[in-house]
């Protein structure tokens, strides 16, 4: 019998920067890139993983095997208004954890982005 210790599932990211006239080593704009989206555990607990359009992770998602929510970090990037020349900087890191400092919430509002 196998025993998978984790399994990987991939997505399709979209990627489109705004570096203006600069020269890009990578992804190219308004080009696809296969990203992790998912690693779950050999008990079936999960990462989800959410991207930017600039192909950088902004949100970790921890999930029990119940499909509950047990954890997430999230990174809010400040990438200005006009043409950049470098890519976005992680500003903000915000956490949150079931039942962290004693709040009755299982999970919390969804959060947009």
């Amino acid at each position: 019998m196998t025993h998978y210790w984790a399994r990987f599932e991939y997505t399709n990211t979209s990627i489109s920067t705004n570096f203006g006239t600069l020269v890009v080593y990578g992804p190219a704009n308004n080009t696809t890139i296969k990203t992790v989206s998912r690693v779950t555990l050999a008990d079936d607990s999960r990462f989800e993983f959410a991207y930017t359009s600039w192909g950088q992770v902004w949100k970790v998602t921890s999930l029990a095997a119940d499909n509950s929510v047990v954890s997430y970090r999230t990174y809010d990037l400040q990438s200005g208004g006009g043409p950049l020349g470098d890519c976005p900087r992680f500003a903000v890191r915000k956490d949150w954890a079931k039942y962290w400092n004693g709040d009755t919430m299982a999970h919390p509002l969804p959060m947009k982005k």
